[in-house]
Order: C-alpha cells, then sequence, then structure tokens
C-alpha cells in the first residue's frame, strides 16, 4: 500500500515538473516574440517617419497583478 503512494506521489510530481516546465518554455516563447514585435515595430517607425519618433526608452507595461 504505502509503494503504491510513494509511486502515485512520484507521478503526480513528475507531471507537475512537466507542467512547470512547459509554462516556463511557453514564458520564454511570448517574451521572444514580444521582443521580435518591439524591434519589428522600432524598425518600421524609424523607416518610415525617422529616428525622432521612436523613444530612446521603449515604453513597458506590466499587469497589475
Amino acid at each position: 500500500q504505502q509503494k503504491l503512494e510513494e509511486q502515485t506521489l512520484k507521478e503526480e510530481l513528475n507531471a507537475l515538473q512537466k507542467e512547470l516546465a512547459d509554462v516556463k518554455n511557453k514564458n520564454a516563447a511570448a517574451k521572444k516574440a514580444s521582443d521580435d514585435a518591439r524591434k519589428a515595430a522600432k524598425e518600421y517607425i524609424e523607416e518610415r517617419y525617422g529616428s525622432a519618433f521612436y523613444p530612446s526608452t521603449p515604453n513597458i507595461y506590466k499587469a497589475n497583478l
């Protein structure tokens, strides 16, 4: 009985660790996409309107959770 409980707990822990790794990977991918979008916007604005129209420090917003 105890061995079965230990095995179940190990399996649950492994599943949670995999889920956490998936979340971390998704967050990293989202940050890269955000960085890529910011770079593309900068290039577009500077090419179309000139570098004076792109702020030296981009606005970065964070959610209040």
